[in-house]
C-alpha cells in the first residue's frame, strides 16, 4: 500500500513547510512508502469563496479512485487520541486496498460529497487550523501512528 497526503491551495508555497514534508516524510518512509500529491487550485477573489470551494472539492473527488482508502481530515470530524488514529492507519493497511489517502483541505474545507466517500473523517484539533497548519499536524500524526504499530520509541503515552 502507498500512502499520499493529498493537499490542495493556490497560495505560495511555505518554506518552513516544506523543509517540514523533507523532515518528516524521511523519518515516515523507511516505516511506510508516503508522498505529496498537490492538487493545484485556481486563484479566487475573496468574494468567490464559495466557487473556489466547489472547485477545490471537485479536484479532490475527481482525483480519489474507487479502490483508495480515504481519510479526510475535517474540523467536524471526529476527535481521536493518537492510539486510536494508529488504528485508523491499521484499518487502511489491512483493507487490501491500494492507497491510502490523506485528504488536506484547502481554506474553505470539505463539502458532504468528500466527507460522504471518505471511510473515516478524523478531526485535527478542536480549534480551525489553517491548511497549512493541518498539513503539519495530519504529517506529524501520520508518524506518530506508524511508530505506535511498529513499537518504536517516539510517542510517550
Amino acid at each position: 500500500m502507498k500512502f499520499q497526503l493529498v493537499t490542495t491551495g493556490s497560495g505560495a508555497a511555505q518554506p518552513w513547510l516544506e523543509e517540514f514534508y523533507q523532515v518528516y516524510f524521511k523519518k515516515i518512509n523507511p516505516l511506510q512508502a508516503i508522498e505529496r500529491v498537490h492538487l493545484a487550485a485556481k486563484k479566487a477573489a475573496r468574494d468567490q469563496s464559495s466557487l473556489k470551494a466547489e472547485h477545490e472539492n471537485n479536484i479532490f473527488f475527481d482525483y480519489l479512485l474507487s479502490s483508495d482508502f480515504v481519510i479526510v481530515f475535517d474540523e467536524r470530524g471526529v476527535s481521536l487520541t493518537s492510539e486510536k488514529f494508529a488504528q485508523v492507519i491499521n484499518q487502511a493497511l489491512v483493507s487490501g486496498k491500494k492507497r491510502a489517502i490523506f485528504m488536506v483541505g484547502g481554506a474553505y474545507g470539505f463539502n458532504d460529497k468528500i466527507r460522504l466517500r471518505a471511510d473515516r473523517v478524523i478531526a485535527l484539533s478542536p480549534f480551525v487550523l489553517n491548511h497549512h497548519m493541518a498539513q503539519a499536524v495530519a504529517i506529524e500524526q501520520i508518524y506518530r501512528g506508524l511508530t505506535i504499530l511498529k513499537g518504536l520509541p517516539y510517542h510517550n503515552a
